[in-house]
């Protein structure tokens, strides 16, 4: 297989630093720093996970061994192993993210539930991601242990991966399947806008509406981000 260019090489990993190494990181930051504020823990979480995906496409570089030589073996199968977990957690956490919201817009609509209800739902929506993630991580472990000629930098070009076709169906199937769940939310909760803002009244209805454009977009965007 072909080695990438030097400018593509650095493009994915500029995007990897930019993103989840520095704008993120400066995000959380500033939502622990500022004072009375409502922290969203189910988004700060949303903001974890993604800082963890960039972690794991960059275990090469951090190493020094994106080119040349083969990368160290231990190195090569940590990575390989989660380049197969990570999509779940950030696609599984963006989910949670906006099932969150749904619930929220829904509660504020019926004026119902208690504290101890929200606790417990943001620690559930908080800890499955990473629950599945584990889950996801089984076998291409396995694989990553017995079956070693599978696994090279060559196979992901920035990354190491392994060549069985089944692990990659698998997540892409998976992430396919969570993100088709989010756009299902995503719509519940643009009916729901559009209900409480009367759509024969054009402005809210623009403003639903504007709303629902976002939120399709954020999904669009993490769908690429995770496919690529």
């Amino acid at each position: 297989m072909s080695t990438p260019s030097s400018s593509l090489l650095w493009g994915f990993f500029s995007l990897h630093i930019i993103g989840g190494h520095i704008l993120i990181p400066i995000l959380l930051i500033l939502s622990f720093v500022r004072k009375n504020v409502t922290r969203n823990y189910v988004f700060i979480n949303f903001c974890i996970t993604w800082i963890l995906y960039s972690i794991t496409f960059c275990f090469l570089l951090y190493a020094g061994e994106q080119t040349g030589p083969k990368p160290h073996w231990n190195i090569c199968r940590t990575q390989a192993a989660l380049v197969y977990a990570v999509p779940i957690l950030v696609a599984s956490a963006s989910c949670a993210l906006v099932f969150q919201l749904w619930l929220d817009i829904r509660a504020a609509d019926s004026k119902t539930g208690t504290r101890a209800f929200f606790s417990m739902r943001n620690i559930l929506l908080i800890s499955l991601p990473y629950v599945l993630a584990a889950g996801y991580l089984i076998g291409p472990s396995i694989v990553a242990i017995t079956a070693r000629k599978t696994i090279s930098r060559e196979n992901g070009l920035f990354f190491c991966s392994s060549n069985l076709r089944a692990l990659t169906v698998i997540s892409a199937t998976s992430v396919a399947i969570i993100f088709l769940i989010t756009v299902t939310f995503e719509v519940l909760i643009a009916r729901l806008l559009a209900q409480r803002a009367r759509v024969e009244n054009l402005g809210n209805w623009w403003k639903a509406s504007g709303f629902f454009l976002r939120i399709t977009l954020f999904t669009a965007y993490l769908l690429l981000s995770v496919a690529s």
